[in-house]
């Protein structure tokens, strides 16, 4: 008999497939259907940072006319809007625990420090079980040094910390310049876990139009490499779990982010491809597997595949490099 129960965020979970923040997790209905399928915990869909801001400008701008030069309505109206879409949400967290038994995360998706962090306070009141903050950073601004990119990351962790008893889950992007260093540091500032990786959506644009377009907004079976190198890299580096996020569309690619060292991962594509379910038939391929293999639990296998401080990185992938192109003719 194999046994998934592992943590996340610190909280203990009946298996290690996390429903991760997207439109399937806007709604107690598909919320509880995620939870019927097995998976570990959810992450709410997002609350917005620059979505509340730019919907308060819009019905600002509308009011102009009315109200020209009386500042004291706007603040009042900003305060309104906000705390419209935080109670929308807090009654989001409240219909997801009547639903499930499995924790409940909040999750904010930020890119500034500011008075968004003392929400937290009644995502907390709410009853969420934990907030998972979602900073996607690209890190595209030339004026803004790689250094500010990263402490504004520690500069809304301590911000949110102070408004919660909550544990927190920082999910961050690919592109950092030295990357296991900040990854290391995030880690010691006592969050509970660090979700690699936020995938963006894809950019493209059309040569006919000249109108830019979307590139496909789902991961597929093939993404889950960079993320694997990563957990790999990181798993007996950090102070924190490591959740693994983006590509993650089976069994066999499950299986990898475990011996890699995570001691969970995030779905999203894979569920919106296949439905809900497909939550259960990655846990049953994760059963069988051990079963074949004769573990008992995740830890039996867990980071097996990691790396050490004593391998060298720099070799490692150079090899894969110079296994793949040296025949080449």
């Amino acid at each position: 008999m194999v046994n998934l129960h592992t943590t996340f965020m610190g909280l203990p979970v009946k298996s290690p497939i996390i429903a991760g923040s997207s439109g399937l997790t806007g709604n107690a209905t598909s919320i509880k259907k995620l939870a019927d399928a097995g998976v570990g915990a959810v992450v709410l869909k997002s609350l917005f940072e620059e979505e509340i801001i730019r919907e308060s400008a819009i019905i600002q701008a509308a009011q102009v006319s009315d109200m020209k030069g009386n500042a004291e309505f706007f603040d009042y109206l900003d305060y309104e809007l906000k705390q419209d879409a935080l109670e929308r949400y807090a009654t989001l967290i409240r219909e997801a625990k009547t639903q499930t038994d499995i924790p409940v995360i909040a999750s904010i998706n930020c890119t500034t420090n500011g008075e968004w962090a003392s929400y937290a306070h009644k995502i907390e009141q709410a009853g969420a079980d934990g907030i998972e903050l979602n900073i996607m950073m690209l890190g595209s601004d030339s004026r803004l040094a790689s250094s500010k990119v990263e402490e504004l990351h520690f500069d809304i962790v301590k911000s949110v910390s102070k408004h919660t008893s909550l544990p927190l889950a920082v999910k961050v992007s690919p592109y950092f310049a030295a990357g296991a260093s900040f990854f290391k540091r995030l880690s010691e500032t006592g969050i509970k876990g660090v979700v690699l990786f936020n995938r963006f959506a894809g950019f493209d644009f059309d040569i006919e139009s000249g109108n830019y377009t979307g590139g496909s907004v789902y991961s597929t079976e093939h993404d889950y490499s960079h993320t694997l190198r990563w957990v790999s890299i990181l798993s007996k580096q950090v102070e924190c779990p490591i959740t693994a996020s983006t590509g993650i569309h089976s069994g066999d690619t499950a299986i990898k982010m475990i011996m890699a060292g995570a001691h969970n991962m995030q779905l999203t594509s894979a569920l919106y491809r296949h439905g809900a379910a497909f939550a259960s038939t990655i846990i049953s391929d994760i059963e069988k597997w051990m079963t074949k293999k004769g573990y008992t639990s995740l830890d039996d296998f867990r980071g097996c595949m990691a790396r050490s401080e004593s391998n060298r990185n720099d070799m490692f992938e150079r090899v894969q490099f110079m296994k793949q192109f040296s025949n080449h003719k």
